[in-house]
């Protein structure tokens, strides 16, 4: 039960927007609208800066308590409108 309690909870959260008017913007989603325990969730995380920052992996992702990161890709980077760099972290 406190797994999927952990588990809806991470989905509100992760499920909106962090930032929205600044050098770096940051979004979280995920692929499900509900899950059950053992259930694999997609997370996807876009970062986007402004010119000059550098966004790293640092595999903190990887140890999320009771979740099991089962893969865990590198990021896709790209080049977007005004200079800025979008970073997708799946």
């Amino acid at each position: 039960m406190r797994v999927l309690a952990l588990a809806g909870l991470l989905l509100m959260l992760l499920g909106s927007v962090a930032a929205a008017d600044g050098p770096i913007n940051v979004a979280a989603s995920v692929d499900k609208h509900g899950i059950t325990i053992g259930d694999p969730i997609g997370l996807v995380l876009v970062v986007e800066t402004d010119p000059g920052y550098l966004i790293t992996d640092s595999g903190v992702g990887r140890f999320m308590d009771e979740f099991e990161v089962l893969e865990a890709i590198p990021p896709q980077v790209t080049k977007i409108a005004g200079g800025r760099t979008r970073y997708t972290f799946r």
